[in-house]
């Protein structure tokens, strides 16, 4: 429990370096890793405070020239074997893995509307089937709030809407307008390349 709180407080300070290393070694062009970081800093908003967008490029300058001075880049290309590059490549992989799930959970969802638990109970085990099969690692993905966050995130790029169901405060969870997208999105985490 101590560990989860430290975590929780530290992982802030190391959002842009795991971000900038795993563009790296997706092989991002240098020249893309702003709008490539961005795209993630967009999709993850809803579980840490970024920098804003004006001050991203300037933050990812000042770690991209750190990775080039203790050694982690070398002209353009990435040392997959530096430290700094083995420590941060994992940071966030929890978050993408549960974010991956939800889509996919979605994805699969057959009967609509849903309500918004059965949903995330749904991409819970469907998470813990994950983790049995090797296609998931990290077992801190599987929480309620980072399902729930991933959910509204779905709600905002239009994926999913929510159903208005009288007489009843649950909240309910129906195909959105870009539904048809969401494959694509799908694609997009499980490769780690947002763009």
């Amino acid at each position: 429990m101590n560990l989860d709180f430290y975590k929780n407080n530290i992982i802030h300070f190391f959002l842009l370096p795991a971000l900038l290393t795993r563009a790296l070694l997706a092989e991002v062009p240098l020249a893309g890793l702003s709008e490539q970081i961005a795209w993630w800093r967009d999709l993850y908003r809803w579980e840490f405070p970024f920098p804003e967008r004006d001050a991203l490029a300037s933050e990812l300058a000042r770690w991209l020239s750190y990775y080039r001075e203790v050694g982690g880049v070398v002209g353009d290309v990435v040392d997959r074997e530096h430290i700094v590059i083995r420590v941060t490549a994992g940071i966030l992989e929890n978050f993408r893995e549960a974010y991956l799930v939800a889509a996919r959970t979605v994805a699969a969802q057959e009967e609509w509307p849903v309500k918004q638990q059965d949903l995330i109970q749904r991409m819970r085990r469907e998470f813990a089937t994950s983790l049995l099969l090797g296609e998931a690692h990290r077992p801190e993905g599987n929480s309620i709030v980072t399902f729930g966050n991933a959910l509204s995130r779905l709600v905002e790029l239009r994926h999913v809407a929510e159903a208005r169901r009288r007489g009843t405060r649950d909240r309910w969870i129906e195909p959105g307008a870009a539904y048809d997208r969401l494959p694509e999105l799908t694609q997009r985490l499980r490769s780690g390349v947002g763009r």
